[in-house]
C-alpha cells in the first residue's frame, strides 16, 4: 500500500474539475502532463489524499477499473476510482509545512498532479482526517493498520492516548524483539481495546505495551540521540526460535542483550562484553572522556548481532522502492554507505562483501507491513466506575500487572487526579502507585487529627471519593510542594542523600512510612536539620521500618521514637564514632592472638555488632549498599551525574556502576588453607573493601595491586574514603599474594587498612549529617530506666552490690552507654550462688528481668555460667520455677525485694562469689 497527494490545481476550470470529482467518486489527471508514470503505479488499496486549493479536502481509497481509463472531465482527462466515494471533512486543513520535503525523492516536481509521499509522514495526516470524520467511534470492532497503531501513538497530537487508569511502560527489551518477530511471520498479536474520548481520539485500554513496543519500528532515523533503538540482524549467526533477528538497545544498553530461548527475559552481557564493546568504537562517542558515561544508543549497536541494521531506516528503504522492483541488498548497503558512512554502526562493523541469505525474505516481510492490521475492540460501553475492573480483567495474557499495578489502576479509575503523580514519582525517583499510598494515608491522618493510618481501606478509598475535590486540591497543589521541600532537604551534593536513595524511602512497604512521618513534620513546620541523618539511621538500621516510622509518629521527640524502636526490636541499637573506633582497635589486638577463629566471632561486639552487620556487606544488594553509596556519594556525582533511577530503562539491574573488590578477589582462595582465612574473607566482602565503579574502570585493573585506586587519580581515592595506606600495602609486586590468605603479615595490613575506611565513612556520615545530635538519649523516657536505678540503689542498701545487665543472644553485659537503656531486655541483680543439694555451686543473680511490658522476678542466671542451658534464664528448684511476673506500670519497689529476699531463702541464695 502505498500513499499519494492527489491535487486538482489551481487552474482555469479547477473547480469543475474538483466537483465532478467527488460527484463521480474518482480521481481525474491530465493524460498529457509528466505524472502518467507515478499515476500508473496507483494500485487497489492505495490511499489518495485530495488537495484543491492548497487543503485537504479528505482522502480515498483507489479501485483499479477492469476496463480500460476511466475517462474524467472530457477526452484528455483520465480518472481512478475511489471505493465507497470519498471521505471529506467539513473543514479542510491546509497543507501542512513540509509536504513536498516528504514526497519520495526522484518521483515528480513541485508542479505534480500527483506526488507519493513517504508513508510516516503521511499516516499522521490520515490519523487527523479520521477524528475530524469522526470514523468508527459506533463500530463495536474496527480494524487498525499497524503503521496507525505506532505512529497514532508517538505524533505530537496523539491519535492514541492513553486513559489514567493505564498503567506505565513495563515490557523490556526481549519482550518487543519477541513481538516484532511475530509481526514479521505475520502472527496476529491480539486485539487491542479502545473507548473513543470527547474530542473523538481513542483512549487505549488493553494493548498500551504492544502498541509502545510496535512504535520503536517506526521511529525517525536517525533518531534522537538517547532513544531505544530497534535493529535487525540481517545475517544472524543463531537464531533461538526466532525467523527474524531483531535486538533493542536502550540508553542503559546501548550494546544490546544477549540472544536467547527466553522470551520473558533480558540476558544481559557481562562487565567485560560492555566493556569490550565500547572499545570498540574507540573515542568515538560524545560523551568518551566524561566519567560514568555510556555512549548514547545511536553511538552502540547491539554487539551480539553479526550483521544488525536500524530497522526504521531498513524500513523506510525498502517502502520508497517501487513494488515491482527487486531490491538488492548491496543497493542498501550503497545508500547506507553514501548517507550514513560517520554513523559508528557503519564505521565499525565489519559488512565487506556481506551477501545474507535471509535478505529477500526481510524484504518480503517488510513489504507486507502495510497490509498488518490490528483488531480495535470499542470499549464505548465501558461505564466510569467499571474502568478498573475492565482494566483488570483485560490484561490476562502477556505481561500481567502485579497486584500494586492493578490496585493503582483501580483507584485511578476512582481517584482521576492520581494520575497527576505520575510525574511527581518521575521527579522524585519513585513510582505512583508507592506515592498514591503516602498521598492518601497523609491526606486522611491530616484530616484526622494527625492520626495514624498504617494502610489504606475500602472505607478509607470511599471516604476520599466522596471529598475528591479537597483531595484533588491537595494533589495538585500541597503534594507537589511537600515533594519539592523534602527533595531539597535531603538531597545535597556533599551532605545528603543522593537520588537513589530515595526510592528506598518512598518504596511501599518498605520505607513509605519514614516518608509519611517526614511529611508530617514539614507540614506542622518543625525542625528539618535532622531529616538525612533519620533517613539513614532507619534505612540502615531498622529491622522494621514500618514500627520505627509509627514510634516516631507517636512519640513526643525523635529521641524518644528512635529509643522506643531500639527497645521493641524494631531497629538494631546505633553505635557512636568513639564506639566504631573502639571496636576497630579490639579487632585490630585480636589479629596478634595465634587462633583468629572465624569470621563471625572475630568481629562480633555484643554493643554494636548487630548495627555493624547491618553495614558490613557491601555488594549487590547487601544492606551495607546504601551506607557505601552514601560515603562514597562525591564520587558517585562525579562520576554518574546523568543516571535517571525513574526511567523505564534503567531498572534496578541496570545501574551504570558495579560494586568492586579494592583488594583483588583473586587474591584469597575460597578453600580454608590457613588459621586466619575466613576471617579475611570475611573482610573481603566486607563495605571496608568495596566500591562502586562504572564498568569502565571494574575490572580494569583485574588482579593487580591496587595502588591508586580506581583511575589512578588521588582525587578519586579520597572520594571513597581510601588512602594512600591501603592502595599502597601491598606494593608493586603481588608474586608473595598469590593467595593473601597464605601470608600473615599481609592479611593482618589489609584487615586494619580495611578498619580504618570503615571507621572514616562511619566518621564522614556522622559529621556530614550531624548524627551526634539525633541519636543522644540521655533524657528519654523511659521508665525502665528509672524504675531500675531506684532497684539497683535499694539492691544495694538491703542485700548487695547490684549491677544492671542487657541481654544480647545468649549472654548478659554491663551498661555502657545511655544506648544500651533501649534495649528489648534488661536485668537488674546481685551476683551470688545457689548450692544444689550435693553441694555444687551455681553462679546466679538474685533480680529482675524486664522487655518494657512484664517484670520477672526471680534468681537469675549469671552472665557468665555455663550450666545453665542456653534457652533458659531463670534457676528452677525441685518446686518449679521460681519468679513471678508483674506490670513495670504496676511493680513496686518494696514488693519486689520482699519477694527477692524469700527466693533467696527459699534457694540457698548466698552473696558470695567463686
Amino acid at each position: 500500500m502505498k500513499y499519494y497527494l492527489c491535487i486538482v490545481g489551481k487552474f482555469d476550470g479547477a473547480g469543475t474539475i474538483y466537483d465532478e470529482c467527488v460527484e463521480r467518486g474518482i480521481y481525474q489527471y491530465y493524460c498529457d502532463t509528466r505524472q502518467k508514470g507515478p499515476v500508473a503505479a496507483i494500485e487497489s488499496g492505495d490511499i489518495l489524499v485530495l488537495v484543491n486549493e492548497k487543503h485537504i479536502k479528505g482522502y480515498g481509497i483507489a479501485v483499479k477499473s477492469d476496463a480500460d481509463n476511466e475517462k474524467g472531465h472530457d477526452k484528455e482527462w483520465c480518472a481512478i476510482k475511489v471505493k465507497d466515494g470519498w471521505r471529506l471533512v467539513d473543514t479542510p486543513f491546509p497543507l501542512p509545512y513540509g509536504v513536498y520535503g516528504n514526497t519520495i525523492p526522484g518521483r515528480g516536481t513541485k508542479q505534480s498532479i500527483v506526488k507519493e509521499l513517504k508513508p510516516d509522514w503521511i499516516i499522521a495526516i490520515l490519523l487527523q482526517l479520521k477524528r475530524m470524520l469522526k470514523e468508527d467511534i459506533s463500530e463495536p470492532a474496527f480494524p487498525v493498520r499497524l503503521s496507525e497503531l505506532a505512529i497514532g501513538l508517538k505524533s505530537s497530537n496523539p491519535f492514541f492516548t492513553i486513559p489514567k487508569v493505564q498503567r506505565g511502560l513495563v515490557w523490556n527489551s526481549t519482550r518487543c524483539e519477541v513481538l516484532w518477530d511475530s509481526i514479521l511471520r505475520g502472527f496476529p498479536i491480539g486485539a487491542i481495546s479502545v473507548r473513543p474520548t470527547k474530542d473523538y481520539r481513542w483512549e487505549l485500554f488493553d494493548g498500551q505495551q504492544r502498541t509502545n513496543a510496535a512504535s520503536l519500528g517506526y521511529a525517525d532515523w536517525p533518531t534522537d540521540k538517547n532513544m531505544p533503538i530497534l535493529w535487525i540482524d540481517i545475517s544472524p549467526v543463531k537464531l533461538c526460535g526466532r525467523r527474524f533477528v531483531l535486538m533493542v538497545t536502550t540508553p542503559a544498553h546501548p550494546w544490546g542483550y544477549e540472544l536467547s530461548d527466553d522470551e520473558k527475559t533480558d540476558n544481559r552481557l557481562k562487565t567485560w562484553e560492555q566493556k569490550e564493546a565500547v572499545d570498540r568504537i574507540g573515542k568515538a562517542w560524545e560523551n568518551y572522556s566524561k566519567r560514568g558515561a555510556r555512549p548514547y544508543t545511536r553511538e552502540l549497536w547491539p554487539v551480539k548481532a553479526h550483521m544488525p541494521m536500524p530497522f526504521s531506516l531498513l524500513r523506510q528503504y525498502i517502502e520508497s522502492c517501487p513494488n515491482d522492483l527487486k531490491i538488492e541488498f548491496h543497493s542498501f548497503l550503497e545508500y547506507c554507505k553514501r548517507n550514513f558512512s560517520k554513523h559508528n554502526w557503519m564505521r565499525f562493523l565489519s559488512i565487506k562483501d556481506a551477501s545474507p541469505q535471509s535478505w529477500d525474505e526481510i524484504v518480503r516481510a517488510i513489504r507486507d507491513l502495510p497490509k498488518y492490521v490490528v483488531i480495535a475492540l470499542n470499549g464505548d460501553s465501558v461505564a466510569n466506575d467499571d474502568l478498573g475492573l475492565y482494566f483488570k480483567r483485560m490484561n490476562k495474557q502477556g505481561m500481567e500487572p502485579d497486584d500494586e499495578e492493578i490496585q493503582y489502576s483501580l483507584l485511578k479509575s476512582m481517584l482521576p487526579c492520581l494520575k497527576d503523580l505520575d510525574v511527581l514519582a518521575e521527579e522524585n525517583c519513585t513510582r505512583p502507585a508507592w506515592l498514591a499510598n503516602i498521598a492518601i494515608r497523609f491526606w486522611l491522618s491530616k484530616n484526622e487529627g494527625w492520626k495514624w493510618h498504617p494502610n489504606v481501606s475500602r472505607n478509607d478509598i470511599q471516604y476520599v471519593e466522596s471529598h475528591k475535590d479537597g483531595f484533588a486540591n491537595f494533589i495538585k497543589n500541597d503534594m507537589p510542594s511537600l515533594l519539592s521541600k523534602l527533595y531539597k532537604i535531603l538531597v545535597k551534593r556533599n551532605d545528603g542523600l543522593l537520588v537513589w536513595h530515595l526510592r528506598e524511602l518512598y518504596k511501599h512497604g518498605y520505607g513509605s512510612d519514614l516518608a509519611l512521618y517526614l511529611l508530617k513534620e514539614l507540614t506542622l513546620k518543625r525542625p528539618t536539620d535532622h531529616f538525612v541523618a533519620l533517613v539513614t539511621i532507619i534505612l540502615w538500621f531498622g529491622n522494621d521500618i514500618s514500627k520505627c516510622a509509627k514510634n516516631l509518629w507517636t512519640s513526643g521527640s525523635i529521641q524518644d521514637g528512635l529509643f522506643h524502636a531500639i527497645q521493641c526490636g524494631a531497629m538494631a541499637r546505633v553505635f557512636t564514632i568513639d564506639e566504631v573506633r573502639g571496636w576497630a582497635e579490639r579487632i585490630k589486638n585480636k589479629l596478634e592472638q595465634s587462633d583468629w577463629g572465624d569470621g563471625d566471632s572475630f568481629i562480633f561486639d555484643p554493643y554494636i555488632g548487630q548495627a555493624i552487620e547491618c553495614i558490613w556487606k557491601g555488594f549487590h544488594g547487601g544492606t551495607g549498599c546504601s551506607f557505601l553509596l552514601f560515603a562514597c556519594r562525591k564520587f558517585m556525582n562525579d562520576y554518574f551525574e546523568g543516571y535517571n533511577i525513574s526511567s523505564p530503562e534503567w531498572r534496578e539491574q541496570n545501574r551504570p556502576w558495579d560494586y568492586d573488590h579494592i583488594l583483588p578477589q583473586d587474591w584469597v582462595g575460597t578453600n580454608r588453607v590457613s588459621g586466619y582465612s575466613y576471617v579475611v574473607r570475611k573482610f573481603l566482602w566486607s563495605v571496608g573493601n568495596s566500591a562502586p565503579l562504572p564498568f569502565s574502570l571494574n575490572r580494569g585493573k583485574n588482579a593487580n595491586p591496587p595502588d591508586n585506586y580506581p583511575d589512578g587519580t588521588m582525587q578519586s581515592s579520597n572520594n571513597l574514603h581510601i588512602d594512600v595506606a591501603m592502595t599502597n600495602q601491598f606494593g608493586l609486586d603481588r608474586r608473595n599474594y598469590d593467595r593473601l590468605d597464605r601470608n600473615k603479615s599481609a592479611s593482618k595490613n589489609f584487615i586494619k587498612t580495611t578498619l580504618d575506611r570503615i571507621v572514616k565513612m562511619v566518621a564522614d556520615w556522622y559529621n556530614a549529617c550531624d548524627v551526634g545530635q539525633v541519636v543522644r538519649f540521655d533524657n528519654c523516657n523511659d521508665i525502665r530506666r528509672e524504675f531500675f536505678e531506684g532497684l539497683k540503689q535499694t539492691l544495694d542498701e538491703c542485700i548487695g552490690e547490684a549491677s544492671i545487665w542487657f541481654v544480647n543472644g545468649d549472654k548478659q553485659y554491663p551498661i555502657s552507654n545511655p544506648l544500651d537503656w533501649a534495649r528489648p531486655w534488661l536485668s537488674c541483680g546481685v551476683q551470688g550462688v545457689v548450692r544444689q543439694k550435693d553441694g555444687t555451686a551455681i553462679r546466679c543473680l538474685l533480680g529482675v528481668a524486664s522487655d518494657g511490658n512484664m517484670v520477672e522476678v526471680g534468681i537469675r542466671r549469671h552472665p557468665e555460667e555455663i550450666s545453665i542451658p542456653g534457652d533458659e534464664w531463670w534457676y528452677a528448684n525441685e518446686t518449679g520455677s521460681t519468679y513471678t511476673c508483674d506490670s513495670i506500670q504496676t511493680a513496686k519497689i518494696d514488693a519486689v525485694i520482699a519477694r527477692l529476699k524469700e527466693l533467696r531463702d527459699e534457694c540457698s541464695y548466698s552473696h558470695e562469689s567463686l
